[in-house]
């Protein structure tokens, strides 16, 4: 019948255009990752999504000073308020709350901050080798998936840095490579298989 057919269709196209907008408002909650929350957030706190990761983020953070606390580490935060919370700027201007008991949300602007989670890991954790890390890296640098699996395995900072100019070039390399072009040998195949406690390479 072609009548439901063209319902079928029309129905579909509806569906993926609410899913589309629903991903756009929703983004950041959608993206939050409790293991691994650190990073950069703007939000909207006068969209309820925007609002609600922003409360989640804060109940997180505050968790995580009172362990902090509680284990009786060196307070590293911005203000010496123990908050998890840097860089914040509300509506275009920098940010503070007034004392280290106060979590409010400061209004229904925009809001934006860095994110800078307190969970280490344990001291007999074993930083992977660069080795190791450069073959994940090669498997994953085109994967949205390095926030949702940062929490799986340690690295050292040098490791790190490295990455951030190996990214750029790599970023710059791919962008002046023609369409047409193609690669002189298959790139090495590295399986990742994730689990809570441990990180298998094959």
């Amino acid at each position: 019948d072609p009548l439901a057919c063209r319902r079928m269709v029309l129905g579909s196209i509806g569906l993926s255009t609410d899913l589309m907008r629903l991903e756009r408002s929703g983004r950041w909650l959608l993206a939050l990752d409790f293991n691994s929350p650190s990073g950069h957030y703007e939000l909207k706190l006068s969209e309820p999504a925007d609002r609600a990761a922003a409360e989640r983020l804060l109940l997180l953070a505050r968790w995580e000073a009172q362990m902090w606390k509680s284990k009786g580490q060196v307070d590293i935060s911005q203000w010496a308020d123990g908050k998890c919370v840097r860089n914040a700027s509300y509506n275009g201007r920098a940010f503070r709350w007034a004392s280290p008991e106060e979590w409010r949300l400061p209004g229904t602007g925009s809001f934006s901050f860095d994110y800078a989670g307190l969970t280490r890991p344990t001291k007999d954790s074993a930083a992977v080798s660069d080795e190791l890390w450069e073959r994940i890296l090669r498997q994953i640098r085109k994967s949205v998936l390095i926030r949702r699996i940062g929490e799986s395995f340690a690295v050292q900072t040098p490791s790190v840095r490295s990455q951030d100019k190996q990214g750029a070039s790599w970023a710059s390399r791919k962008a002046n490579e023609s369409s047409d072009e193609q690669e002189t040998s298959p790139p090495e195949k590295v399986s990742l298989r994730l689990k809570p406690d441990l990180l298998d390479i094959e």
